[in-house]
């Protein structure tokens, strides 16, 4: 089966789905509540056929952008309902103040415990990416729980160029 996650110019995160045994391609269109200017950036699939997308999203009436996580059932057609908040997780990582707090994220992986684990740029202070922001990774259980053994309480953040530089 083969996956593909976007943006479309309306806001929306697509996935397009093909089975090339006898499937026909399947395209959906996904919302976050209270979300706008969403992003599908990465997509994985699990072991057990169900996919895992992320991006970020603006959250309504904020100026700043945070990460989203999303797993689907295998076929594509619905939100898994055993993941998160009906299929669903966000995270900040606000180690900014409010204006300059933006997290974007880079990629996602599956480690090999099937853990989900979304590397970010995250902004760290006044200005833009290009002069100060770190890395930051965020892991979460098959449930969509944060990871507590995963750097503070499952996120962590790494600053490879001293000061405010980006990282």
């Amino acid at each position: 089966v083969v996956w593909a996650v976007g943006t479309t110019e309306s806001g929306l995160v697509w996935t397009w789905r093909w089975d090339p045994v006898g499937g026909a391609p399947d395209e959906r269109l996904w919302g976050i509540p209270d979300a706008t200017d969403l992003s599908g950036r990465s997509i994985v699939v699990q072991p057990d056929g169900r996919p895992v997308l992320g991006g970020e999203h603006l959250v309504s009436g904020t100026t700043d952008f945070d990460l989203w996580c999303a797993r689907l059932v295998a076929d594509g057609t619905t939100s898994d309902p055993t993941f998160g908040s009906f299929g669903l997780v966000v995270h900040g990582f606000d180690v900014a103040p409010p204006g300059f707090d933006d997290d974007y994220l880079l990629d996602l992986a599956l480690d090999s415990e099937g853990r989900i684990v979304l590397l970010a740029e995250t902004e760290i202070g006044a200005g833009t990416f290009d002069s100060a922001s770190d890395l930051g990774f965020v892991r979460f259980d098959s449930a969509g729980d944060l990871d507590p053994g995963f750097g503070t309480g499952g996120a962590r953040t790494l600053d490879f160029l001293p000061g405010t530089g980006r990282d």
